[in-house]
């Protein structure tokens, strides 16, 4: 799981400064905090697992710590938009860097998964993993 983490971490990057270069829209949750990077990435793993997440790994490329963790309760309504939108998962993707003498936080809105297949079920997990996505963010960042 780890080695395939890393190339999707690699391969996000081999796409082009796209990737970072614009600044984010809907798609994105971001937030500064003073903590250092790897002290968010601590505080990331603590959350996740009082909450009964699962939290599949950290990888750091370039900086750029990327973190990834699955809430299981949004898993029923994701997969009932079809056994093809697994490869989404009902999970967080996350980068953790160092900008502007702070550290970033950037996390997919978990509604980029309608955008990219819109289903009502998928509208419905969306809405139910921003209240929870919003909370992570707001506990690793103070």
């Amino acid at each position: 799981m780890k080695r395939w983490f890393s190339i999707l971490c690699i391969a996000l990057l081999a796409v082009g400064g796209q990737v970072f270069a614009g600044p984010p829209n809907e798609h994105f949750l971001v937030r500064d905090t003073q903590r250092a990077p790897q002290d968010v990435v601590a505080a990331v793993k603590a959350y996740v697992g009082k909450q009964d997440w699962i939290y599949v790994n950290d990888a750091e490329l370039k900086g750029v710590i990327f973190v990834k963790f699955c809430v299981p309760a949004l898993a029923k309504d994701i997969f009932a938009a079809g056994d093809h939108i697994a490869a989404l998962l009902p999970c967080g993707s996350m980068a953790v860097y160092p900008k502007d003498g702070k550290t970033q936080v950037s996390m997919l809105h978990p509604g980029y998964m309608n955008a990219l297949y819109p289903d009502p079920n998928l509208a419905r997990a969306a809405e139910k993993g921003l209240p929870l996505f919003q909370a992570l963010l707001d506990a690793v960042t103070r």
